[in-house]
C-alpha cells in the first residue's frame, strides 16, 4: 500500500482555492491512501464560533462533493479534516473517502486548546476502514484520529465500530 501524507499551508477561509492547491498536490503523486491536515481546507485556529459557523460544511456540501469526485478519479482512499456542520452543532471532523463514494466520519473527542470552547466534543467511537488496494494484495486497516488524540490509547486500539 502506497501512502502520501500531504501537506499545506491553507490561506485561512479561502476553502475553493485552498482545495485546489490540495489537489494539486494530490495529483502529483499516485498513492492508494492520501492523508491531507486537519481542518485541512479551511486552515486552524478558529477564534469565534461565527468563524466556525461560516466555513462549518455539511456532508452533502459542494466541498465534500469535490472530495468523492477527487477520490473516484484517482481510485484512491482520501482522508482530510473539515468543519463539520450537522443538525447536532459543529465539528471538528476527519472524513475518509472511499473511491466508490462511500464515506466514514468521525468526529474529534479530544479537543485542544479553544476548540473547546467553539466545539462540542464528538462520540468516543473510532472506526476501522478495511482497504483492498487491489486483488493481488492483502487487506489493510486504518484507524481515523484527529491531531492531540494520539496519546489517547482508546484512539489508537481501543473501542471501535466499523461502518
Amino acid at each position: 500500500m502506497r501512502v502520501a501524507l500531504v501537506q499545506n499551508s491553507p490561506r485561512f477561509g479561502k476553502k475553493e482555492e485552498n482545495i485546489q492547491r490540495l489537489f494539486s498536490l494530490i495529483d502529483q503523486e499516485r498513492a492508494d491512501v492520501y492523508v491531507l491536515p486537519e481542518l485541512a481546507y479551511t486552515g486552524y485556529q478558529f477564534i469565534s464560533k461565527k468563524e466556525v459557523e461560516e466555513l462549518a460544511d455539511p456532508l452533502d456540501s459542494k466541498a465534500i462533493q469535490m472530495f468523492k469526485e477527487k477520490a473516484s478519479q484517482r481510485g484512491s482512499l482520501i482522508i482530510f479534516g473539515f468543519p463539520e456542520r450537522a443538525e447536532e452543532g459543529f465539528f471538528n471532523s476527519s472524513l475518509a473517502v472511499l473511491p466508490d463514494g462511500t464515506t466514514v466520519l468521525y468526529r474529534k473527542t479530544h479537543l485542544f486548546y479553544k476548540e473547546k470552547t467553539l466545539l462540542p466534543t464528538g462520540e468516543y467511537r473510532f472506526f476501522r476502514i478495511h482497504l483492498q488496494v487491489d486483488e493481488n494484495r492483502s487487506r489493510h486497516m486504518l484507524r481515523l484520529v484527529l491531531s492531540g488524540e494520539f496519546p489517547y490509547p482508546g484512539a489508537a486500539r481501543g473501542r471501535s465500530d466499523s461502518p
